[in-house]
């Protein structure tokens, strides 16, 4: 729950157009390499988004 609310203040207050742009890229490719294509201030994010949900898919797979 708390990424939904981090990735939704991201969306509402913070984030240009480009920037949102690069961020929904990165999340539609899913892959670590795009992190470098995406501003500073987002990475973080965007590593906790993929961490948080690589190990939801490996819980679902054990």
């Amino acid at each position: 729950m708390v990424i939904a609310s981090i990735m939704d203040d991201i969306y509402d207050a913070y984030g240009t157009f480009e920037e949102l742009q690069l961020l929904t890229n990165a999340i539609k490719r899913w892959h670590a390499e795009y992190i470098e294509q995406i501003p500073e201030y987002m990475k973080l994010f965007y590593k906790l988004f993929l961490d948080f949900y690589g190990e939801k898919e490996k819980a679902m797979i054990k």
